[in-house]
């Protein structure tokens, strides 16, 4: 439990330590704020986020080699199948 703040508040997060190092985590999920999936900022951001997780389900259910993945995204395949 962090009895000193260090980090300044941040509004639904709280402040924790992991590995000794101070950082936030969701108060509301318990996810740390670094491991949170961000909101794209752009049309263009949020496409290319559509297209590869069209691109994963399509790994996952082989209709897609990892190779054509890599080829459509322009990223490693990091599916579990």
């Amino acid at each position: 439990m962090i009895t000193r703040p260090q980090l300044p508040p941040k509004t639904g997060y709280v402040e924790v330590e992991v590995d000794g190092v101070r950082t936030y985590k969701n108060a509301t999920t318990g996810t740390l704020i670094e491991n949170e999936l961000q909101e794209p900022s752009t049309e263009t951001d949020k496409l290319k986020a559509d297209i590869d997780i069209l691109a994963s389900k399509l790994v996952d259910s082989k209709l897609l080699s990892r190779e054509e993945y890599a080829d459509i995204t322009g990223k490693t395949c990091t599916s579990r199948t």
